[in-house]
C-alpha cells in the first residue's frame, strides 16, 4: 500500500508542517497542506522545519514517488492482461484486492466491472465509487453478490447504447481511464472468415523482424520451433483454453534486425488448429488487437 492508508492518503510530518499526500482516480499525486491548501508539489524542508522529521519525510516522498510509478506501470500491465484474457476473481477475492488495497483504489475507480456466471456470461456491470459504494450504469446503488465472478467489461459485451451511457458516466465524473477499455478497438470474425482457420488480414505485411518479435513477446507470446540454422518462422501463444499462432517469412536466432513478410493467423483450441468461430470474441478481438497494434493496422 505504500504507506497510504484506507483513503488513499499518506501523512508526511516536518514537525512545524503537516503535508497530506493524496493518490487521485486519475493516478496523479497531490499535496495539501495542513489547512487544506492544495500545493503544487511537496516543499523542501526549512529553517523552521524539524531537521530530522522533515529530512526523513522528504526523502521518503521521493522514494514513495518512485516506487509509485513502478507499481503503475505494473498494474497497468496487469489489468491490461486481464482485460484482455478474461481475468476474474471471486466477489471476495476481488474485494480484498481492490477495495481493501489503497493503492488499487484509483484503478478500480476508473474501469467498468463486471459480474459473470457460471457460463461465462456478463449478467451486470457496475463501478466502484470513491466513497466506497458501488453503482450502475443508471447511477443506482449497487450491492455486490455474496458469490460469482467479477472481471472487466470488454466493450464487446455492451450493446452501443450501454457502452455509451458508461463513457458519460466516466465523462461526467472527469475520470480518465488507467488502461484503455471503453474506448478499446474492437475487432469481429467476417461472415467470409466463418468456416475457415486461418485469418490472412495482416497478410503480406512487411515489419522488421527484431520489432515483431520483441513486441510480441513483451505481451505474453514466445518464439516458434526452432529449426535447422538455428532459424524460426512463427510465435505462439497459449491462454487456457485458446491460443494463437502467427506465421510469417522466417528470422534466425539472434539475427532477427531484417525485413519479414507475415504470412498466416490461426487460433488453437487445446492446441489443435480450430474454425475462427470457434473462439471466444473476446479472445479474438484481443489476439488481433495486440497484431493490428504492432504492424500499424
Amino acid at each position: 500500500d505504500l504507506g497510504f492508508d484506507e483513503n488513499v492518503q499518506r501523512i508526511f510530518d516536518y514537525g512545524e508542517r503537516v503535508f497530506t499526500v493524496t493518490l487521485t482516480p486519475s493516478l496523479n499525486l497531490e499535496v495539501y497542506d495542513a489547512g487544506g491548501k492544495k500545493l503544487k508539489n511537496l516543499p523542501a524542508p526549512a529553517k523552521k522545519d524539524d531537521a530530522v522529521k522533515a529530512a526523513e519525510a522528504y526523502a521518503a516522498f521521493k522514494e514513495m514517488k518512485k516506487e509509485i510509478k513502478a507499481a503503475i506501470t505494473s498494474q497497468k500491465t496487469r489489468l491490461e492482461y486481464a482485460l484482455s484474457a478474461k481475468r476474474e476473481w471471486s466477489v471476495e477475492a476481488w474485494k480484498n484486492l481492490f477495495v481493501k488495497n489503497p493503492l488499487m483504489h484509483p484503478f478500480a475507480m476508473g474501469l467498468i466491472w463486471g459480474i459473470y456466471n457460471e457460463n461465462g456470461n456478463l449478467t451486470q456491470s457496475f463501478r466502484y465509487m470513491e466513497d466506497g459504494s458501488f453503482n450502475t450504469i443508471d447511477e443506482q446503488e449497487y450491492t455486490l453478490p455474496e458469490a460469482g465472478s467479477i472481471g472487466l467489461v470488454h466493450p464487446l459485451e455492451l450493446p452501443d447504447e450501454l457502452l455509451n451511457m458508461w463513457k458519460e458516466q466516466l465523462s461526467d465524473y472527469e475520470i480518465t481511464q488507467p488502461v484503455e477499455q471503453l474506448d478499446r478497438p474492437v475487432y469481429r470474425i467476417t461472415e467470409e472468415e466463418k468456416g475457415t482457420q486461418k485469418l490472412t488480414r495482416f497478410y503480406d505485411k512487411e515489419v522488421n523482424g527484431a520489432s515483431l518479435v520483441r513486441s510480441l513477446l513483451s505481451v505474453g507470446w514466445e518464439r516458434g520451433e526452432i529449426l535447422d540454422g538455428g532459424c524460426y518462422d512463427n510465435c505462439c501463444r497459449s491462454d487456457h483454453k485458446f491460443g494463437a499462432v502467427l506465421t510469417f517469412s522466417g528470422v534466425g536466432v539472434g539475427y532477427e534486425n531484417v525485413e519479414i513478410t507475415i504470412e498466416e493467423l490461426y487460433f488453437t483450441v487445446k492446441e489443435k488448429p480450430c474454425l475462427l468461430e470457434e473462439v471466444s470474441e473476446r479472445y479474438f478481438s484481443e489476439i488481433v488487437l495486440q497484431i493490428a497494434r504492432i504492424v500499424g493496422d
